[in-house]
């Protein structure tokens, strides 16, 4: 079962390796558990999990995830993939709820905490935020990630950009791609030119973009920066070599709406507003 998950893990993430082959090795290792112990709720979990991250099926993941709770009703596993389910299937406050289920089964479990920080933050609830963080790194552990939705947290409360970008700073040493895309971000919205171009001094040709879901190519980010900064034969320059980026490569189910979101950008600051605007349809579809 945990092969399982590492595999769909792997698929999941566009910075891994989010391969057809990988995504065969997640549903080989599913249909093991269900061949040596068809009616254990293991054998459901494994196959919830391939349906919510191999096969972004998440109506027929959460009917896998419920099934296993009954017959592990005293694990976090279950309810947190549950509460996955739920909150890509649109309904958060039912998400929020179950992730505190789990969290209160499993105090010291650092994934419950972090999707529950990020869940209450994009619900906006910044208060519940904060605290859910700092009660759990008082009784546990840190991490990047709570660090992160934390600052957004406060940012949210007080509107501080200064401090955001300090909090995300004050991280640097543990940050994942799409952290220090975060940290870009914030200098450009402080219009702290300097900052964000140093960004690409340790980057590669790719970063994490939002979510993990896919690499950006840099060319993005270098775009945006000179649209910013008013340089219009560079922004065009730049926003051409991402949208070769996009169109040139293969990408999962799961990918394909956030790569078409991001086409429409790399279309827009290149002057193609046509193209842009076929790229923002396909990412709604």
């Amino acid at each position: 079962m945990q092969l399982t998950e590492l595999y769909s893990y792997m698929f999941w993430f566009g910075e891994l390796d989010p391969t057809p082959e990988r995504a065969r090795q997640s549903e080989a290792a599913a249909e093991r558990v269900r061949r040596l112990a068809p009616a254990s709720p293991e054998a459901r979990l494994a196959s919830g999990i391939v349906l919510y991250m191999c096969r972004n099926d998440w109506a027929a993941a959460l009917a896998e995830f419920r099934a296993a709770q009954t017959g592990l009703p005293n694990q976090e596993e279950p309810i947190r993939w549950a509460a996955n389910s739920l909150r890509r299937l649109g309904r958060w406050p039912e998400a929020a709820a179950a992730y505190a289920r789990a969290l209160a089964l499993d105090p010291q479990q650092l994934i419950v905490a972090e999707t529950l920080t990020e869940t209450l933050t994009v619900m906006r609830r910044y208060a519940e935020a904060m605290r859910t963080t700092d009660d759990f790194m008082l009784r546990a552990t840190s991490s990047a990630v709570l660090v992160e939705f934390r600052g957004i947290a406060q940012f949210g409360l007080d509107g501080d950009l200064a401090g955001y970008r300090r909090s995300l700073r004050a991280m640097s040493r543990e940050m994942g791609g799409a952290t220090r895309a975060q940290v870009w971000r914030a200098d450009l919205f402080a219009r702290d030119f300097a900052a964000a171009e140093s960004y690409f001094e340790t980057a590669g040709a790719t970063v994490g973009g939002p979510g993990g879901v896919v690499n950006n190519p840099a060319a993005q980010y270098r775009a945006l920066l000179a649209y910013v900064q008013g340089d219009e034969n560079r922004t065009r320059q730049l926003a051409t070599e991402a949208r070769r980026y996009f169109e040139s490569r293969t990408w999962t189910n799961r990918q394909e709406a956030m790569v078409a979101a991001e086409l429409a950008m790399s279309c827009a600051l290149a002057s193609d507003a046509a193209a842009a605007r076929a790229a923002l349809r396909r990412s709604r579809e």
